[in-house]
């Protein structure tokens, strides 16, 4: 099973920041930026958690920037 969490689209002329943490748990999070008019078309200040044997997997898809800006301890899967 996957989550998609959308933070750009190509139209989009501006930059989203997301403030808040993200837990990967037992599905995949695909977050999907596209590249719009922006040096960078989004940025996730907050803590990205997970990546243990059991939780889901991070994926970034899309031709867009994605900026993380937090201390994150998602180890990767």
């Amino acid at each position: 099973t996957n989550s998609v969490l959308i933070l750009a689209t190509s139209e989009s002329d501006g930059t989203v920041v997301m403030k808040n943490s993200i837990q990967i748990v037992s599905t995949n999070c695909i977050i999907l930026v596209n590249d719009g008019g922006a040096s960078v078309d989004a940025v996730i200040e907050g803590t990205i958690r997970g990546g243990d044997a059991t939780s889901g997997s991070f994926v970034k898809r899309g031709g867009g920037t994605l900026t993380l800006a937090a201390d994150n301890t998602y180890l990767g899967r």
